[in-house]
């Protein structure tokens, strides 16, 4: 569930905008439960920014939001109107016991007009708390603070904070921080603590329909730890009613909706996995359930240090700038998150940025901002009518004249074609040093360069439609493998390796594909039905599959049997010899089994636990997923098949001569990027 919606406003408050602010905690809320780490942790962050150097004007540290909604309450028999806090109670009641801590005294003669805000809480079991927090800083609240958990609570927080001052002193430095206020133009120029300011809806009610959107909100907030995502926060402010100035509540509502309508179109189309694996780099380590965000971060160059809400307040800033120039922020923004999307799907649809682009992005060595900056330029020109358009947003359909193309295709003076040269040269870059010949398995670059050449053997099919599936393969966890098995570096030691490699025979033998979660009987009714075909055919070659299936059978008995370990270690080790001479798996000498001639790109499906099946195994589960439609990349499917080799006198191994063929077309492929 989302909480964005067009009634929805959004605002940056700092902590002095909260004086005299009245809160009512409902009683679907948890009770209050801070503890010495959290408040420490806030206290630190509030120092740290206090002493950061160069601090720019106007620039703050941002607390996580705080979600309310207008409501009257009564007390004492008086209406009181506030607030009811749907989240943040935690972050409301740590700011009122930090203010405690510094004393009123210490405070009002630098802030005089400052009251300090209050909370009233609905539960009977924390209806004290309100007259416990006014007392906290008193000797009183030492005698009653075991009374109830939320006291207790409470007053360890408050000594925690007492502590740190001990400890740090700077009582000034965090009260100017917390309480400084430099309004000019609207605009707060101070140096200071603020809160994200989310609130829902503009009714008052507290009739019941609105208490239970409350809880709704509030369990997804808290129950389900969901917190409001950067792109919640941005789609508030984009839809708040101040954005909209001089304009009807029709006009507003109009545009509220055209804009909510477009946003779920972007998401809907980012949540097309084969356009988001795309563009996203799986080993990015911001993730994201709403996708639009991701084009978020993108625009204001979020990384993993920056703080929780970095992007939210980066596009703050941005509307507080153009507000203050009396320009329409709405409009200007919008219209730049639609270039960037615009963009992106442009390189979706064209097939060969498609496969470039997404294998830069996947190298993680070209940041896709970089190739967006290089693309997205003011002077952009249509190819056809070689006239300049400065909005690369344009879509025929919209375009009356007709004379736009879908895209733009010329950037920075550059056509089509020669943006294409530039994205070739940087794909190119990321291999031309590499030595193909000395290219081993441990090297990072094997990867890179399997999947480059599956990407280039993809787009220069002949199949206009075919693309490289790149979240299949992101998904789906491929990684480069050996093709002839590794056999003296890699022969099965533990019992569940020892159990797969069997499984495997079993499963090559009797051409029986067996589920994964089979027991054993499966596999052993699978080898008696294959026994019993065999048998009528009396041959050299059915006598020894035979015989192999009748020791297949007699390991998988005794796999299990701790009385028999050692005999069945012995007939192991016998029948994966037998084996490894009859699938000819030394073919190729050990020491050039770790070179790229003998990698391809193999899941876990296929390369088995143990990471290293036979040639004639995998071959046999290449086959069985590409005829049944499961993924498997088309250079790895070319080598099983053996479709780079020119002699090919046996399927059912791996040699040198293949490699050696396989090899060569790795390098004639690279070599087309020239």
């Amino acid at each position: 569930m989302s909480i964005s919606s067009t009634d929805n406003n959004i605002l940056v408050r700092n902590i002095r905008s909260l004086s005299g602010c009245h809160f009512y905690i409902p009683d679907y809320q948890r009770g209050y439960r801070w503890g010495t780490m959290q408040a420490v942790q806030m206290m630190n962050d509030f120092f740290a920014f206090s002493n950061k150097k160069e601090k720019k004007s106007g620039e703050y540290y941002c607390m996580q939001p705080i979600v309310v909604k207008r409501r009257t309450w009564e007390v004492s028999s008086n209406t009181v109107n506030g607030y009811e806090v749907i989240d943040g109670q935690q972050r409301l009641t740590t700011l009122f016991i930090l203010l405690k801590a510094i004393t009123e005294n210490k405070w009002k003669e630098d802030y005089p007009d400052f009251d300090l805000f209050d909370l009233t809480y609905e539960s009977r079991q924390t209806q004290g708390s309100s007259d416990f927090l006014v007392q906290i800083d008193s000797p009183n609240a030492d005698d009653i603070q075991n009374e109830y958990v939320d006291f207790f609570y409470m007053k360890m927080v408050f000594n925690t904070i007492q502590d740190w001052f001990k400890k740090n002193g700077s009582k000034s430095k965090i009260t100017q921080i917390l309480l400084d206020e430099d309004v000019t133009n609207n605009k707060d120029e101070a140096q200071n603590i603020r809160v994200i300011w989310y609130e829902v809806g503009e009714n008052s009610a507290t009739n019941d329909t609105n208490k239970i959107d409350s809880i709704e909100i509030f369990t997804r907030l808290n129950i389900g730890k969901i917190p409001l995502t950067n792109a919640e926060l941005i789609k508030a402010l984009l839809l708040r009613k101040s954005n909209f100035i001089n304009s009807s509540e029709r006009e507003i509502q109009l545009k509220q909706i055209q804009i909510a309508e477009e946003w779920d179109l972007k998401e809907q189309q980012l949540q097309n996995d084969a356009f988001w694996y795309f563009m996203y780099n799986t080993s990015n380590p911001l993730k994201y359930e709403t996708r639009i965000e991701f084009i978020f971060d993108l625009m204001k160059e979020k990384n993993e240090d920056d703080g929780y809400s970095y992007t939210f307040e980066k596009f703050n800033e941005e509307f507080d700038a153009i507000l203050s120039d009396k320009g329409n922020p709405v409009d200007k923004i919008w219209n730049e998150i639609k270039i960037y999307f615009r963009i992106l799907e442009y390189w979706y649809q064209d097939r060969q940025l498609f496969h470039y682009i997404g294998f830069l992005v996947e190298t993680g060595k070209v940041k896709l901002l970089d190739l967006i900056k290089l693309y997205q330029n003011k002077k952009i020109i249509d190819e056809r009518t070689k006239t300049i358009v400065n909005n690369p947003d344009v879509n025929k359909d919209e375009d009356k004249t007709g004379t736009f193309s879908n895209s733009p295709n010329i950037i920075n003076g550059l056509s089509k074609k020669e943006f294409l040269v530039k994205i070739k040269k940087l794909v190119y870059l990321q291999v031309k040093d590499i030595d193909l010949d000395k290219l081993k398995y441990e090297n990072n670059e094997t990867k890179m360069v399997l999947l480059l050449f599956n990407v280039l053997t993809v787009l220069e099919s002949d199949r206009s439609d075919l693309k490289f599936p790149f979240e299949k393969y992101k998904k789906e966890n491929w990684d480069k493998e050996h093709i002839a098995s590794n056999t003296e570096k890699e022969f099965p030691i533990d019992d569940k390796k020892r159990i797969d490699w069997i499984n495997d025979m079993i499963f090559y033998f009797t051409e029986e594909r067996i589920p994964k979660d089979a027991d054993d009987q499966d596999y052993t009714d699978a080898i008696d039905k294959r026994i019993s075909e065999i048998i009528l055919y009396d041959n050299d070659e059915n006598k020894e599959k035979l015989e192999i299936l009748q020791r297949l059978k007699e390991l998988k008995k005794n796999s299990k049997d701790e009385t028999i370990k050692k005999q069945y270690t012995t007939d192991f080790k016998e029948l994966y010899k037998k084996l490894s001479d009859r699938f000819e798996e030394d073919r190729i000498s050990q020491e050039n089994k770790d070179f790229i001639s003998n990698m391809a790109l193999l899941n876990a499906t296929i390369n088995r636990s143990y990471g290293n099946a036979f040639f004639a195994i995998k071959r046999q589960f290449i086959k069985e997923n590409d005829s049944s439609g499961v993924f498997v990349p088309i250079a790895t499917k070319n080598a099983f098949m053996k479709y780079y080799s020119t002699n090919v006198n046996n399927m059912m191994c791996w040699t040198k001569e293949d490699a050696n063929a396989y090899l060569k077309a790795i390098k004639e492929k690279i070599n087309t990027l020239k």
